[in-house]
């Protein structure tokens, strides 16, 4: 989803996309600080935002979330979903959690994180496809992420995830944009594009296929 609305804003300003391949999450910032790297994708907007970085206007909302593993290929799994309704019952039940390797995952989980983390109960991945992959190894039943990424990645998969009743949060996304790569006048000229793209629905259209409209 994230890529066809970059494209759709690429083809609305004339611009052209060089894809470079996936780095960490840290890196990857370092880098567009720096200026080595344009853009990065469904970022978070900060206020004020860190040094060398500025985003456009926000184009679709990230709802994050925690899901527990139901079925692998055809075969039912215990489901963890009776006996989990918080992150207190996750550390009393000494339940391992994958989690998403990045900052604020939300106030309903932030508060949990270190007594998690302490219980050695919180495993980070980097990304969902890897997320998906530890789920498939069994290494937890219970994954925190990007809820859309999860579901489609799982289907993919042959499985099926079940979303919990609790750690849901909903904030809208944007692209990071270098602040010494780019120049004030492109991110305006990307901003009025994702305006147009916005008003004459063509980013509602991309959402919708992908189930968040």
């Amino acid at each position: 989803m994230d890529f066809e609305i970059l494209q759709a804003l690429m083809n609305e300003t004339g611009c052209r996309l060089q894809w470079v391949d996936p780095l960490p999450r840290r890196r990857r910032i370092l880098q567009l600080q720096e200026g080595e790297i344009d853009l990065i994708l469904a970022a978070t907007p900060r206020h004020p935002p860190a040094p060398g970085v500025r985003y456009t206007r926000t184009y679709r909302d990230e709802v994050l979330g925690v899901l527990a593993l139901r079925s692998l290929q055809g075969r039912e799994l215990p489901a963890p979903a009776a006996r989990l309704s918080s992150f207190e019952d996750v550390l009393r039940t000494r339940t391992p959690l994958l989690v998403l390797n990045a900052g604020r995952l939300g106030p309903d989980f932030e508060p949990w994180r270190a007594p998690l983390r302490e219980a050695g109960l919180l495993e980070p991945f980097e990304t969902h496809g890897k997320g998906v992959a530890m789920l498939q190894r069994q290494r937890a039943l219970l994954i925190l992420g990007d809820v859309a990424s999860l579901l489609d990645l799982a289907r993919q998969q042959d499985m099926v995830l079940q979303l919990m009743p609790f750690g849901m949060v909903r904030a809208p996304v944007a692209f990071m944009l270098s602040g010494k790569s780019v120049n004030e006048a492109e991110a305006q000229l990307l901003d009025q594009a994702l305006g147009r793209l916005e008003a004459r629905g063509v980013l509602r259209e991309i959402r919708r296929r992908y189930g968040l409209d």
